[in-house]
Formats: C-alpha cells, sequence, structure tokens
C-alpha cells in the first residue's frame, strides 16, 4: 500500500436515479466523520488528477444490463497510475436484473 492510514479518500459515483449518489455521500460523509479528508462527487465532473493523491479510492455505480455502463470502464482506464492505492467498489440497482456481484467486481477488475 501506498500509505499505511488512510488520510484522504476519493468516493466516486456515476448515479442515473440518485440512489447510487445517496449512497456515495453517505460514505463520504462517514468518512470525514472519522476524520479521512474526502474528495468526492460524480466521476463525469471530478479532476482526475486529484484522484492519485488518495490513499483510499471508492467508486460506484448501478448494474447496468447486469454489468457496469461501459463508460464507467473507460472512466476507471483514463485514470493515472493508481499502483499503491486501495480500491474498493459498491453498486446499486433497481430492478429484479441482479448480477450485484459481477458488477461490483466489474469494477474492481477495471481499477
Amino acid at each position: 500500500m501506498k500509505s499505511e492510514k488512510v488520510r484522504k479518500a476519493a468516493v466516486l459515483w456515476y448515479s442515473q436515479t440518485g440512489n447510487t449518489q445517496k449512497c456515495g455521500k453517505v460514505l463520504a460523509k462517514t468518512f470525514e466523520k472519522n476524520g479521512i479528508t474526502v474528495f468526492y462527487g460524480d466521476l463525469r465532473d471530478i479532476d482526475k488528477t486529484k484522484i492519485a493523491e488518495a490513499d483510499l479510492i471508492v467508486i460506484g455505480a448501478p448494474v447496468f444490463y447486469y454489468d457496469i455502463p461501459d463508460f464507467v470502464k473507460d472512466f476507471i482506464h483514463s485514470l493515472p497510475d493508481l499502483k499503491g492505492i486501495p480500491v474498493a467498489a459498491y453498486v446499486t440497482f433497481g430492478g429484479p436484473e441482479g448480477n450485484q456481484h459481477n458488477a461490483a467486481c466489474s469494477i474492481l477488475e477495471a481499477l
């Protein structure tokens, strides 16, 4: 790991209906309550250069046709080198399509 203690975290999401955003904000506020500086927001609106400064990166997305949206994967692949930075993922879904586990793993594999 780049750092033994998480001092800065990046919590990013793509949200179609607002549910993924709500989860991301709860996560970001929880980190802040625990003394972690958090950079958070919609991945379409953030400054990618700040992400490499994080000690932890969390990305959330909705389950979209049994996976995550392609542009979320494209965003992840466009990030600077994240070697040594721990990552985490979360997904949300509103329908019966399921596949939450594989969608979350898709984010982790891309990271």
